[in-house]
């Protein structure tokens, strides 16, 4: 392939272990204040988790207080 300058460049054809753990999944986000973005992260910290895993149990309680069935 060919950029504008008409010199070749070459694509990554595989993909990053991130893209792949990340494969079949949907993002899903919001906008929060610092203080608790900062919070999230200080209780990951402490459990020795990620904000990622919270994230996900705090979605199942909220599933689960609304009586859905649990994802996982």
């Amino acid at each position: 392939m060919a950029n504008k300058f008409g010199t070749a460049i070459e694509l990554k054809s595989t993909r990053s272990g991130r893209a792949r753990q990340r494969q079949g999944t949907r993002h899903i986000g919001g906008h929060f204040p610092p203080e608790t973005v900062k919070r999230l992260r200080l209780i990951a910290v402490e459990e020795d988790t990620t904000s990622q895993a919270l994230l996900e149990e705090a979605l199942e309680l909220l599933f689960q207080s609304r009586g859905k069935r649990p994802v996982g």
